[in-house]
């Protein structure tokens, strides 16, 4: 075990959740315990040899965050037409909660502060954003092929944020969720970011015996996308796919 990806753990509603909720994207979840708490956990694991990840949910956020309820929208329950931070409606079909516009200044400087506190307080070895996909203001509707077409817009805001990382952390981490399309996501790549590689329902074809479908090769080889280093994360399972056994048990 070289690594170590926790889940959210900063502020969401209620007490039982992933924490993709958040409620604010700062404070340590008060379920979950303290900030030393968290400390003496990463000062463990780096004792080890083991680095730490955070996985960070700055796609959205939920009604009692303070970034929405300062430009708040009482009566259609929503953000306010001049709220700095949030759309009044969404610009994608994924979206939870309120999305964030990260063309803001405002959107902008309030992510960048948050990661250069997890970094310097938490020393924190990188990132893993939560649907780094909807980081864009171009509108996709209801229509999830739209919203995965290369997107310069969206390539010049994580070029940003992960200059903003790597400007506190030179050997930090900034690894996306992203899944667009192949042509961005090599561009991503090139500037040192990482992406997510998802070869879960072709790693399922090959553990069950079924010949269609089982070269998980795309999921896990970054060559075949074109990439011009190693910088693909890949996994067989994650905390939105089922189990491997189980299907295996199963099918």
């Amino acid at each position: 075990i070289t690594a170590l990806q926790l889940m959210p753990v900063f502020e969401f509603e209620g007490n039982s959740s992933w924490g993709y909720n958040p409620a604010s994207h700062m404070a340590i979840d008060k379920f979950y315990g303290t900030r030393d708490a968290l400390k003496s956990l990463i000062d463990a694991a780096h004792q080890q040899g083991i680095a730490v990840i955070f996985d960070v949910v700055f796609n959205h956020a939920f009604g009692s965050a303070s970034i929405c309820q300062l430009y708040w929208d009482d009566a259609n329950s929503r953000p306010s037409a001049n709220s700095p931070y949030a759309n009044q409606i969404p610009t994608h079909p994924f979206n939870v909660g309120n999305d964030l516009n990260h063309e803001s200044s405002a959107t902008k400087y309030y992510v960048k502060r948050i990661l250069k506190y997890v970094l310097e307080e938490f020393h924190a070895d990188g990132f893993r954003f939560d649907l780094s996909k909807g980081f864009t203001q171009k509108n996709s509707g209801s229509d999830a092929n739209v919203m995965g077409q290369y997107d310069a817009s969206r390539i010049a805001i994580w070029k940003d944020y992960n200059s903003a990382v790597k400007a506190v952390d030179p050997e930090a981490y900034t690894i996306l969720e992203h899944f667009a399309d192949n042509s961005e996501e090599k561009e991503l790549a090139a500037n040192g970011m990482m992406l997510w590689g998802n070869a879960n329902y072709n790693m399922n074809q090959a553990a069950e015996g079924v010949v269609n479908n089982s070269d998980f090769g795309w999921g896990i080889d970054y060559s075949k996308r074109g990439f011009a280093g190693p910088n693909l994360v890949s996994y067989a399972v994650s905390h939105d796919e089922e189990r491997m056994a189980y299907s295996c048990i199963n099918y």
